[in-house]
């Protein structure tokens, strides 16, 4: 199997906590965590995988924006150079998503680091809105954090 990157639209697989002094939301756990292993970093086989740490979109209409306009980056710019695609994901699920704010939920894991987009608030279960961990007040909401160190002992 040749796979470099994974992308996965699924809700919450990659939130993880990154600081120890926040207290983790008692509905998910750092399941981030639990992918960064398949990372090359890490002696797995990805050099990226993305995805969300809360809310994912749905297909139709934003999720197949996104996914569209992260095809087409790979192919007209990214190429190889893995340690771009996790900024460039982060790029698109905000530049697309201003509105509605759901592609704010973009997380990516790489041999860089952690990365997300800084937001107050994300969409919880049944659609309630619930506090955004890792959310940092001097910087603007849409704005890419990161990367941040993934922890080896956890890993």
């Amino acid at each position: 199997m040749d796979l470099d990157v994974l992308i996965i639209n699924g809700c919450s697989v990659l939130f993880w906590n990154h600081d120890p002094k926040e207290k983790v939301k008692p509905d998910r756990g750092n399941l981030g965590l639990d992918w960064a292993r398949s990372l090359m970093t890490k002696d797995g086989p990805l050099n990226a995988i993305l995805g969300y740490r809360y809310r994912s979109p749905l297909d139709v209409p934003l999720g197949n924006r996104i996914m569209e306009a992260m095809a087409k980056a790979i192919v007209s710019d990214l190429g190889t150079d893995w340690d771009r695609y996790a900024r460039k994901w982060l790029e698109i699920n905000s530049s697309i998503d201003r509105q509605h704010g759901v592609g704010w939920s973009a997380a990516a894991l790489d041999g860089q680091g952690y990365w997300y987009i800084n937001t107050l608030a994300a969409e919880g279960a049944h659609g309630k809105p619930i506090k955004a961990v890792g959310y940092n007040p001097g910087r603007e909401q849409g704005a890419i954090m990161g990367p941040f160190p993934i922890p080896d002992a956890s890993v």
